[in-house]
């Protein structure tokens, strides 16, 4: 990530959500809260991460759930824009780039179920920047937030390449809780003066910040990970292809206003130019 960032503009942050969606519920930022608290580093927390992700995936493999890999299309861009200008997200300070490059920085984990709404978009968005690859399903854990299993996309091991963007990607926590990947001091430096509470996911591009999704988790309960890859690629009537590519849009305008409109075959397609102009 680049080493030089600008200072927080702290007035007028609002962390309320739209649509009557909470933010996160108080459950999940007691969580990460109490995750966050631990002291990073040295080999002790060098061996547990290695022993979570060894349980973790073998976890997965027996149960058949996550380690499926998967591709990356969720179908064309729709005309689907945000409620309001920016959605859920508030203006914090200037655009974060590495180079050239604009920066997408999401911090999460596998157990939130705010977090697993949110990837939808996210993967979606990327995608018309660059290659997504080694992408797998995932799932949210059961009643976390109040919120039955839902599933997402797995991103710990994939890898994403593009010329224009940078995804900074990490999730602190697995399905059960554990603590999975360590922020470094510049990742830990953002997630402190752009997400003073706590909450996750923390979403930050262009400048702007979103703590939670702009969507209901709830959309997505009871689906399999094909039905919602299916439903997207085309354009179904589902109530969450709406939300997920309203909000894929978004991302796709935020990451275009601050890398210079490129590629123009993305930044100049459909809905984005509209919405990119109506971002303050």
């Amino acid at each position: 990530m680049a080493n030089k960032t600008t200072k927080v503009e702290r007035s007028g942050r609002q962390q309320g959500q739209q649509r009557g969606v909470r933010e996160v519920d108080k459950r999940t930022r007691r969580r990460w809260r109490g995750k966050s608290s631990l002291r990073y580093g040295g080999a002790g927390l060098a061996l547990a991460v290695v022993v979570a992700l060894f349980v973790y995936y073998g976890r997965q493999e027996a149960s058949g759930g996550s380690g499926v890999a998967v591709a990356s299309a969720l179908g064309p861009m729709t005309a689907s824009a945000p409620s309001g200008s920016t959605g859920n997200f508030q203006r914090v300070s200037t655009p974060l780039q590495q180079g050239s490059k604009a920066v997408l920085l999401f911090i999460g984990a596998q157990y939130c179920p705010f977090c697993g709404a949110e990837r939808w978009a996210v993967v979606k968005a990327l995608g018309r920047f660059g290659t997504w690859s080694h992408l797998s399903q995932g799932h949210s854990s059961s009643g976390e937030a109040g919120f039955n299993s839902l599933p997402t996309f797995d991103l710990l091991r994939s890898r994403y390449t593009s010329r224009y963007v940078i995804f900074d990607h990490k999730d602190v926590a697995d399905n059960a809780g554990n603590t999975l990947q360590k922020l470094d001091a510049q990742e830990q430096r953002l997630f402190n003066s752009y997400d003073s509470s706590g909450s996750i996911p923390l979403v930050y591009v262009d400048g702007y910040a979103m703590t939670g999704s702009d969507y209901s988790p709830a959309e997505l309960q009871g689906k399999s990970f094909s039905d919602v890859q299916r439903q997207l690629q085309q354009n179904g009537k589902a109530i969450y292809v709406k939300d997920v590519n309203a909000e894929a849009n978004l991302l796709t305008a935020f990451l275009c206003r601050a890398d210079g409109n490129h590629p123009a075959r993305v930044c100049g397609a459909g809905v984005v130019p509209l919405i990119e102009r109506a971002i303050r």
